[in-house]
């Protein structure tokens, strides 16, 4: 999963060399892991991060909603609101309780579990939000699941709550084998549960028949996908995020996230797994040989959900900061670099780039003109190469400390003995 890698240079000649030096795509952004424990320093994002105010208090989950925008769960507000992509807010629904948990409801709209109010709530285009008051008190709803007419939740007294959207009707169906659910989500016609022990379960949409999944620890479930009767899915748990599969004979599960215990969101997107940190206050991705994560630019912010826009975009919620990121999963890594003087710019674009796929060349131009500079890009680009200046007399020193550096097997001139003598 590589992604175009620029350098710009903050003089009008150094830009010239950065935007001609050869810059290999991908190079110095990403880690090539043996290990889903392979540790790596958190990268800048750059232009990919964008962090937007959340208008309120405490977000706390982020669902998609429609046409790229987001849904933001805010805790201590007591509303949800809908970003669009560029995170301008387009409404702002005011509950009657704290919403906990989002959940889209596949037609823009989106599911919050009140906790202390003891309901679930539905926000649609409709002016005013549907509230359900769950029959049984102190239920504390922590996870909602859309499955088109049948909505399920989560309950604390033992019980899988199930709402006919057609009729509004609530049923509390008994979740026998098990405690107490905490996570539900589903795909098809299955419903999946985990309870708080950390057991997953799979049921029907009347509550029957639960088999029991060998997922043990889990905290998170997310259901990826389906095809041909094997589900796959993501599970979070203390150890790290683990992906599986599971058929009727057969279940698949391997660690491609470790050594993390704050882990707060994770998605599929594009064959990787990303996922966020708070406990790093990084959002990162992984896949089976390569990895990396970039740092959040607000300190602590407290990271919170996971969801993916438009097959793009990444978001999360900033519990602390009242704010959401967003990732840009396919924007350029562009990262700038300085220097004193031209030939001290040129030689730290050169140690800020990777020539490994080279052949141990070097370009040597004149600091004093531009046009061999240009002349040589295209063929140093070929080569893998750097390009240094030089003044016509002298070498200055950045450059020279630069070239013992790169201890290179051959340095080719370009330029005239009237421009480098």
């Amino acid at each position: 999963m590589r992604h175009p890698r620029f350098i710009v240079g903050v003089c009008a000649f150094g830009a010239v060399l950065a935007i001609v030096a050869g810059v290999p795509f991908g190079a110095g952004s990403i880690a090539h892991a043996s290990s889903p424990e392979a540790v790596i320093e958190p990268l800048n994002a750059g232009s990919r991060v964008a962090e937007f105010d959340s208008t309120g208090a405490n977000p706390i989950d982020v669902v998609a909603g429609a046409d790229g925008s987001v849904w933001v769960a805010l805790f201590t507000s007591k509303k949800v609101v809908q970003l669009d992509k560029a995170g301008n807010p387009m409404r702002s629904v005011a509950l009657a309780e704290s919403p906990s948990s989002l959940a889209t409801d596949g037609a823009g709209g989106v599911w919050a579990t009140e906790l202390s109010g003891n309901a679930i709530a539905h926000v649609t285009a409709a002016a005013t939000p549907a509230e359900f008051l769950i029959p049984t008190p102190f239920s504390y709803p922590a996870s909602v699941y859309d499955s088109g007419d049948l909505v399920f939740f989560a309950e604390s007294t033992k019980h899988l709550g199930r709402l006919n959207e057609l009729t509004g009707h609530i049923d509390e169906l008994a979740f026998t084998g098990t405690t107490s659910p905490v996570v539900v989500t589903g795909i098809g016609n299955q419903v999946w549960v985990v309870d708080d022990r950390g057991d997953t379960w799979a049921l029907d949409q009347n509550g029957e028949n639960p088999v029991a999944v060998n997922l043990r620890g889990v905290k998170d479930l997310q259901l990826t996908g389906l095809d041909a009767g094997t589900v796959r899915g993501l599970t979070t748990t203390n150890e790290g995020v683990f992906e599986f599969s599971r058929s009727a004979t057969d279940l698949q599960s391997a660690r491609v996230v470790g050594d993390r215990t704050e882990i707060t969101g994770v998605a599929a997107l594009n064959g990787a797994t990303w996922f966020a940190d708070a406990g790093t206050n990084t959002i990162g991705w992984v896949t089976a040989s390569e990895q990396a994560e970039y740092a959040v630019p607000k300190a602590d912010s407290g990271l919170s959900g996971m969801t993916v826009t438009e097959g793009r975009y990444i978001w999360s919620a900033e519990r602390w900061s009242g704010k959401v990121v967003r990732i840009d999963t396919q924007a350029p890594d562009v990262e700038r670099v300085g220097g004193a003087d031209r030939y001290e710019l040129a030689a730290n674009i050169s140690k800020a780039s990777d020539y490994s796929g080279g052949d141990n060349t070097v370009f040597v131009v004149s600091g004093e003109t531009f046009a061999d500079a240009l002349s040589a890009g295209p063929i140093a680009a070929a080569h893998t190469a750097p390009v240094l200046l030089t003044a016509r007399a002298t070498l200055p020193g950045s450059t020279k400390s630069e070239l013992m550096r790169l201890t290179p097997r051959r340095v080719i001139i370009v330029a005239g003995p009237a421009s480098v003598s």
